[in-house]
This record gives C-alpha cells, structure tokens and sequence, in this order.
C-alpha cells in the first residue's frame, strides 16, 4: 500500500489538512496593508499554510530561509535569486544598475541556476536596503509581492543592529506584504511583543496549534484504505500516539 501521507516538505492538495479558519485570516490579511508574524514549534505547517494561503490570492511571493544563511551579504544574495525566479533578466538589469554595490551574477550554461555574490563592503546594509527596495519597486509596477522570512528568529545571529536596520527599511514600503514565521516561541515574543525591539508589535500575531481532534480523525480516516478492518481504532491510536502533531 502506498503511503497516503506527505510529510517532512510543504504539502499540497489532497495532503493539506484543515486549517480553513487560520487561512482565511491569513488570506484576509495579505489583501490589506499589514504584515504578519506567525509563530509555531516546527513541523506544525506553517510554510504550507502561507503558501497555500499566498497561492489562493494570486499574489507573487519570495521565501528566504534565514537558516540558510551565515551573512548579510548572503541574505541580500538570496533575494535577489529568488526576486530572478519570478522576473527574467531583462526586466531586472536596468534596476540592478541603481545598486550601490553591483552583485556579480553568473549562471549554468543552462541557464537553470544561478549565483549571485557581492563584493565585500564596509556597510553590508546598503546590500539589503537595495535589495528589498528592488522589491519595493516590482511591487509599484506590477503586483504587490509577498516577502516570507522563515526562521526569522536567526536573523538576530546575521550581525548586531540587524533588526534595526532591516525595520527602518521595511517601514519605508508600501506596496510589499511581510510574513514573519518563527518556531522559536521565546526568541520571536521577545522580537516583537518587547517594547524596546524595533519590531514591536509590527505586524498581526497568530499562534498556529495543532490541528484539532476531530479534523483531523476525519482526515486521517478519509485518507486510509478501506481494507483497514478496524479504521476507527487505527486512527485513534495515530492521534493518541502523536497527540495531534501534524509531523
């Protein structure tokens, strides 16, 4: 029997369980003005949840894993890969030109991957400002972008003052929606519920929980084969023994 659960990636389809009420919070927020801060332990389903959720509105969107990077200056290489997935060369590299520090990028021969690098600067915020302001600035023409940073209790680890920095630049857009996930519950309240954090209370707040029971026997019991015999206890126990946890 093949397995009918996906598990360990972002999930999609007929593997995407519940969530309806987060979701429609979530979609209703990404068609107004605010950005969101969404908080979980790992492997609860956050980045489906918001990929789902950025997928149903139709909206652009960018995903930065700050657990993939070690530098700013890898950071705003990240953007700017990801920016390249959804616009083509030509577009880009009269806006590249405005950049204070050009990045040196290069491709396969194929065409199909690409690495950005730039040169070592004295002030590497520069590189993140233009950057996102590149963002900022897509959004104008086109459709407004969705900005998610996953992990986004590791940026504090990149260089000190970086919060303060990257606040000053976001606050400055209008057009480009920012979401926030964090699976490290204390790191992110103390980002943005502290007084003093220039990320206070910068956007919405959402604790996403485990899906509830009988969501999810329902589920559960739809996916299984009916050559189970005895379905109800097998789902039971499955619940009983991972307590709801998505993973």
């Amino acid at each position: 029997m093949k397995n009918p659960f996906k598990f360990g990636t972002i999930v999609e389809g007929e593997y995407f369980t519940d969530r309806t009420e987060e979701l429609e919070s979530i979609k209703q927020l990404l068609n107004s003005d605010n950005h969101l801060i969404l908080i979980s332990p790992r492997r609860f389903g956050k980045s489906s949840l918001v990929k789902k959720a950025v997928t149903q509105v139709a909206r652009p969107c960018i995903s930065l894993n700050l657990q993939m990077v070690v530098s700013v200056e890898g950071l705003a290489a990240m953007i700017l890969k990801e920016v390249f997935k959804l616009h083509p060369w030509e577009k880009l590299k009269h806006l590249l030109s405005s950049f204070r520090v050009v990045p040196t990028i290069s491709t396969t021969p194929s065409g199909e991957a690409i690495d950005i690098t730039f040169q070592a600067t004295t002030d590497a915020t520069v590189l993140i400002e233009d950057a996102l302001q590149l963002v900022e600035k897509l959004s104008e023409k086109g459709e407004s972008m969705v900005v998610v940073f996953d992990e986004f209790q590791e940026l504090m680890g990149l260089d000190k003052g970086i919060d303060k920095r990257l606040r000053a630049i976001i606050q400055t857009q209008r057009h480009v929606n920012y979401i926030f996930l964090g699976s490290q519950e204390s790191m992110m309240t103390e980002i943005f519920e502290r007084k003093r954090s220039p990320f206070y209370r910068f956007g919405v707040l959402m604790h996403l929980d485990r899906i509830p029971h009988s969501n999810f026997s329902q589920y559960i019991s739809e996916r299984l084969s009916d050559n189970f015999v005895s379905k109800g206890n097998v789902v039971e126990q499955i619940l009983a023994t991972t307590r709801c946890h998505p993973y």
